[in-house]
């Protein structure tokens, strides 16, 4: 069981992921804005880190020694994004993209590049100007396997890699 929380820190959901490994949300469950910090509470002084899925966000966790913002799903990313700058206005966000190569469509970089460039929730001054702080990350399954993952089988970064072990 995986709990979700809103900005101010209320319980809102639980998603159950079975040893199979696929993931359900509670019936009429609320997602939108709520999210998970794997790995300690976020901290102003370091980069906020996004990813899906609580396997990315532990590997992330892990690799990094950073706490990450699991969004629950590529579609979540945007809205967790905007309410998270609002908190950590000065923060640098890094939006860790599932690098889907095997599906036709690669939500998860689609929705990582959307939250990096979305200009209307991040605006800093009169000016308009999209922060600087922003960016758009890939954590592949190149660091945890020889090439770019294909040949271990993967389907993104967090399944991590056989042939790497």
């Amino acid at each position: 069981m995986v709990p979700f929380f809103n900005a101010s820190g209320t319980f809102k959901t639980l998603q159950y992921i079975p040893p199979e490994g696929e993931k359900f949300l509670f019936k009429d469950a609320p997602k939108q804005e709520h999210f998970l910090v794997v790995g300690g509470p976020l901290d102003p002084v370091n980069p906020i880190l996004y990813a899906e899925g609580y396997a990315t966000a532990r590997r992330l966790n892990l690799a990094t020694g950073l706490p990450v913002v699991m969004t629950i799903d590529a579609g979540n990313m945007v809205a967790v994004a905007k309410v998270l700058h609002q908190q950590y206005p000065d923060s640098r966000h890094l939006f860790m993209a599932d690098f889907d190569h095997a599906k036709d469509v690669n939500k998860g970089l689609i929705m990582a590049n959307e939250a990096a460039i979305t200009k209307d929730s991040f605006k800093r001054d009169s000016y308009h100007e999209p922060p600087k702080t922003l960016l758009v990350g890939r954590f592949t399954a190149g660091l945890f396997c020889a090439g770019n993952g294909r040949q271990c089988g993967l389907s993104d970064h967090s399944s991590g890699c056989p042939k790497a072990q």
